[in-house]
């Protein structure tokens, strides 16, 4: 695959999934885990620069999903848990 269709391909599973949490009450954890796991894989195949083209919203996009899934599973979920620890590794 090219870059700019990984870089799509992964801008569409975000959105996603940021929807999906904001119009769900209950967010259905057995697809949560395998999702996270597919975005986070995606974005650390990325090269570094492209990924330093888009992180500032890959952050943001994390955050917003990280207090809805707080919100609605609490914050000992392992999907809460796991998007947090994205977040920690994007930062580096």
């Amino acid at each position: 695959m090219g870059i700019y269709r990984d870089v799509f391909d992964l801008a569409a599973k975000l959105g996603c999934l940021e929807g999906y949490l904001y119009e769900q009450p209950e967010a259905a954890p057995r697809y949560l885990q395998n999702w996270l796991g597919n975005i986070q894989r995606m974005y650390n195949a990325l090269p570094l620069q492209i990924q330093a083209e888009f992180q500032d919203r890959y952050l943001e996009v994390l955050g917003t999903a990280s207090e809805h899934l707080e919100k609605l599973v609490g914050a000992n979920d392992n999907n809460f848990l796991q998007v947090k620890q994205m977040l920690a590794e994007a930062k580096k």
